[in-house]
């Protein structure tokens, strides 16, 4: 029919959108063809997959462009319309994503626990740091018992399920490593390679071992460290999928790259997985290679003029996309290297063009732990460099 047609010559519309990173305009052609497709009687039953592959796609869009209330009503009418289990796969991951993007709180994503529950892997919420470290002994016994060429040569993953939940399972870790909660952090990255071990390989077992190796880091297990990091980049190359690789770059450079090369020659790494982010669509890992970016690019003693001109684009892309929590966090990094460069109005003070500290901190509306924290940090450091010890004794206290 006509409407049909329109339905679909919108759709690939956006598609077309989406391959040149155009979110916003393919959210548009999305809103279109769906406004054709609901004037027909029980969408979902006549036309099933049209319904699913468009709305799927408009919960991806809505995540990408920071628009998280539609994003998540998008995800839930899959769920609820979904005829198996494989169909809610692509808006599980979305929805987790989209938990994450927000800055929820550790406490509040439940939402994305119970979706690993559904896809058969049920993990502690609050695990202990002796139960972390028991299963760490389990799990790295396991690993090391293997050559790297037996787990490169690990079986392909048969079933989907397991590919999210691995997915999921590391995007909550990296909100767990924001959140500075590393008995979460240890005890999902163990999980996540027991899926590998059980499962098989596949384009999302990457970010599994970098993710482990991520770990391996935190618990100053260095060999353990470079080991799975590499088997991670080997296994970007061998599954290759542009997503993965924003992923992959991201956590090692985070953790892996610095234990063989200066800090100063890793950066440009997560401005390669920025771009690619923004191209593939992968914004959340992108918006927060972006941050690392600036923040690692302060504390490694190079000139800060070019970073502030670098952070202000920044800025103006997180406020586009919708990113408020991520863009707070900066704000105070910008701020601080207006400070040291003599742009405020007081040096010794965190607040001025680029951040209205009395605003963070006294009315910070939904809560950002992370952003509080770097400007308490950052006032604690501006008030040592400018000779106010009651101040530094205050922001230390926080």
């Amino acid at each position: 029919s006509e409407k049909l047609s329109l339905v679909d010559a919108n759709c690939n519309a956006a598609k077309a959108m989406i391959s040149r990173a155009a979110f916003f305009i393919a959210s548009d052609y999305l809103r279109y063809g769906l406004r054709f497709l609901d004037e027909m009687e029980d969408k979902w039953v006549t036309n099933y997959d049209r319904s699913l592959e468009m709305m799927t796609l408009q919960a991806q869009m809505f995540l990408c462009v920071g628009d998280f209330e539609k994003c998540h009503a998008s995800a839930d009418d899959v769920i609820r319309h979904a005829a198996c289990l494989n169909d809610k796969l692509d808006v599980y991951c979305i929805k987790a994503e989209a938990f994450c993007a927000e800055e929820r709180k550790l406490v509040d994503l439940e939402p994305a626990y119970h979706m690993l529950d559904t896809l058969g892997e049920c993990w502690c919420r609050k695990p202990s740091a002796l139960r972390v470290a028991v299963n760490y002994v389990r799990v790295r016994r396991a690993l090391w018992a293997k050559s790297d060429e037996d787990l490169i040569a690990l079986h392909p993953v048969s079933d989907p399920a397991k590919t999210v939940a691995l997915k999921i399972t590391n995007i909550i870790g990296i909100q767990a490593f924001f959140a500075d909660d590393r008995n979460t952090i240890g005890s999902l990255g163990l999980n996540g390679m027991q899926v590998v071990l059980k499962n098989g390989l596949d384009e999302r077992t990457a970010t599994g071992f970098a993710s482990f190796a991520a770990m391996c880091g935190i618990l100053r297990d260095v060999e353990g460290c470079r080991r799975f990091g590499n088997l991670a980049l080997k296994l970007m190359d061998m599954y290759p999928d542009a997503k993965c690789r924003v992923q992959v770059i991201f956590i090692m450079t985070s953790f892996h790259a610095h234990l063989d090369r200066p800090m100063q020659q890793c950066l440009d790494n997560f401005i390669v997985a920025y771009d690619l982010g923004m191209r593939v669509g992968e914004t959340h890992y992108s918006f927060l290679s972006a941050l690392c970016y600036a923040v690692l690019y302060i504390f490694v003693g190079l000139p800060l003029g070019p970073i502030i001109a670098d952070m202000k684009q920044f800025d103006e892309q997180f406020r586009k996309y919708g990113q408020a929590l991520l863009r707070q966090t900066l704000s105070s990094y910008r701020q601080y290297c207006m400070n040291m460069l003599g742009q405020a109005s007081n040096p010794g003070i965190l607040d001025g063009e680029a951040l209205d500290l009395k605003e963070l901190t006294q009315n910070p509306g939904k809560e950002n732990v992370n952003a509080r924290q770097a400007a308490f940090d950052l006032s604690l450091l501006l008030a040592i460099y400018f000779g106010s010890p009651s101040d530094a004794c205050h922001y230390a206290d926080l």
